[in-house]
């Protein structure tokens, strides 16, 4: 039905009741029928996709915070965190890197990736996401240095610095196989706020054992 939309009942459920509200503030409805053009249409299905898009972000960052908050382990939380991340981005692998005595270590994994507690040497471009200005560093079709020797080709790495202040305490890292849909600056710009608070949690003290 070329620029027109016909709406042949209303359900009762919420959904039906969104579409409506989203629809009727935008287009007026004459005995049942929106009239619409074509771009009309694109335009809101392009800001129903925006508003999912936010939605998932602002979902991610609340879930992130509790499972920080509310860990039982540090660990546990922030493998947690991790696989929230690397879902989010429907990426297959990511790391949380700590800085330690000049070194980069794992604290987290996920995917094919290097194990926990193993030690990475800095240089190249996890040295240059840890300097100052502490900017994400994209990638596109690279060997990484962070996934196992057999599968260090990947589509897609991104790099975020973990700093609460001029320091960086070490990196989020979330990588791909697969060719998919490269973050957008929203999604880059959720991830450097999740960053954030992974840093917090990495500068903590450890809690003093009896």
């Amino acid at each position: 039905m070329s620029g027109q939309l016909q709406l042949l009942m209303l359900s009762t459920s919420n959904q039906s009741a969104v579409w409506l509200m989203l629809l009727s503030a935008r287009w007026p409805i004459f005995g049942g029928e929106f009239f619409m053009q074509e771009g009309s249409v694109r335009a809101l299905r392009s800001e129903l996709r925006d508003r999912e898009s936010e939605a998932g972000r602002l979902s991610l960052l609340e879930s992130s915070a509790l499972a920080l908050a509310n860990g039982p382990d540090v660990k546990i939380a922030l493998a947690e965190v991790l696989s929230l991340a690397a879902r989010h981005f429907a990426a297959d692998s990511g790391v949380i890197l700590s800085l330690e005595q000049g070194n980069l270590s794992v604290v987290a994994a996920y995917g094919n990736v290097l194990p926990v507690g193993a030690s990475i040497l800095m240089g190249g471009v996890l040295a240059k996401a840890m300097q100052s200005p502490h900017q994400p560093v994209l990638r596109e079709h690279i060997d990484s240095r962070l996934r196992l020797g057999g599968s260090a080709k990947v589509s897609m790495e991104l790099l975020l610095p973990l700093c609460l202040t001029n320091s960086a305490q070490g990196i989020l890292a979330i990588m791909s196989e697969g060719v998919g849909i490269l973050p957008t600056s929203n999604d880059i710009a959720t991830m450097q706020a999740l960053s954030v608070l992974i840093a917090g949690v990495l500068q903590r003290p450890s809690p003093s054992k009896p």
